[in-house]
């Protein structure tokens, strides 16, 4: 499903011809967002909406390909520079060759300036958390910026997207009629997105470490993983963020105006700062988990001095009665009247006494 929005002179155009695409992308007085959201077991090779990237934008059939792919890590690559893009067969060679840049009029291939331009193509995450249980979700986003346009493709919805649109849309809106103002909401409504996610991880770590060292429970060594997993998912896809933001603002290529490069940077910055945090909240988890470990280890000891004292007094009181139990006709105490009473009593003062020893050195 494709969604096609247009700012002309102030004025705000939803859902115009998608066929009029190339002539919008060409005035650079009309800003052009295409929102596509892809269906289940969507196809870059079959399917409408990416033969529209390749035949009205122009766009490689590689970053194509790694749009459309369910899981890709984390990039950002710089199309356009000193480059023709081919826009004949993608599936044949000499097509590959054209693509990557070369400037050949010789080329049997007719090649002709991509209409896209030059541009910036990235892959990004958005968080979204269960509400039930807390775990973290990462949706992928793959975005094209042009010099007046912006593609964006994923699964399911955004927030970020929904946000940026209304914004977008209110008259005289804030974010004018730029792409990079419009890409810098994008990008900084994912990376805030961030925000909550990590101070809710920030009190599930509080709460952990206040349950471990309150009741112990060792059921709790599944949610400290369970902090940890989510932690290191967010890790992996928010430190490449932070070098993507960085090509931005290092202006490879020439799309962004000089006032605009100090919101990317503020972006660059909030993505640093999740990364530190994440780093902090890494070594607290580690402290969580020696700590649960310790307490495990703690109360492993305590049950074996309990077991070592209960098998000491056991053995103890087995002595006495293995020594009245044998079968020596001159046993001194075997026909005494009182020689019941004495083993018996033997066996007690030899198990308090080892308990009273067993509370001095502190086994107790």
């Amino acid at each position: 499903m494709i969604r096609l929005f247009v700012q002309s002179h102030g004025r705000f155009v939803a859902d115009p011809a998608p066929e009029d695409i190339d002539a919008r992308i060409g005035d650079p007085e009309q800003e052009t967002w295409l929102d596509i959201t892809l269906e289940p077991g969507a196809d870059p090779e079959t399917d409408a909406d990416a033969a529209l990237l390749r035949e009205e934008f122009g766009f490689h059939p590689l970053a194509i390909a790694d749009a459309y792919r369910k899981r890709h890590p984390p990039k950002i690559d710089v199309f356009g520079r000193d480059a023709l893009v081919n826009l004949g067969n993608a599936a044949d060679d000499s097509s590959a060759a054209g693509l990557a840049g070369a400037d050949d009029s010789t080329s049997p291939v007719a090649s002709r300036p991509s209409p896209c331009g030059e541009h910036y193509f990235l892959i990004a995450y958005a968080p979204r958390q269960n509400r039930r249980n807390g775990t973290v979700h990462l949706d992928q986003l793959a975005v094209f910026i042009g010099r007046n346009y912006l593609v964006t493709i994923h699964r399911g919805e955004i927030p970020a997207i929904a946000e940026t649109l209304r914004l977008w849309q209110i008259p005289d809106s804030p974010l004018g009629q730029t792409t990079g103002a419009l890409a810098h909401t994008l990008l900084d409504g994912l990376v805030d997105a961030y925000f909550p996610m990590l101070d809710h991880i920030a009190d599930r770590l509080q709460d952990l470490e206040d349950a471990i060292f309150g009741a112990f429970d060792e059921g709790l060594i599944k949610n400290v993983f369970s902090v940890r997993k989510d932690l290191l998912r967010i890790r992996r896809v928010l430190s490449p963020m932070r070098d993507i933001m960085n090509v931005i603002v290092r202006r490879d290529i020439d799309l962004f105006a000089p006032d605009e490069l100090a919101y990317f940077r503020d972006v660059h910055e909030h993505t640093i700062r999740h990364i530190e945090t994440l780093d902090i909240d890494r070594e607290l988890i580690s402290g969580v988990l020696e700590s649960y470990l310790s307490m495990q280890s703690n109360r492993l000891n305590q049950i074996v001095k309990v077991l070592t004292v209960a098998s000491i007094i056991l053995m103890s009181n087995s002595l006495v009665s293995g020594i009245y139990g044998m079968n020596f006709r001159h046993l001194p105490e075997l026909s005494w009247r009182y020689g019941y009473a004495f083993a018996l009593g033997l066996m007690v003062v030899i198990s308090v006494g080892l308990i009273v020893l067993f509370r001095r050195i502190r086994w107790l």
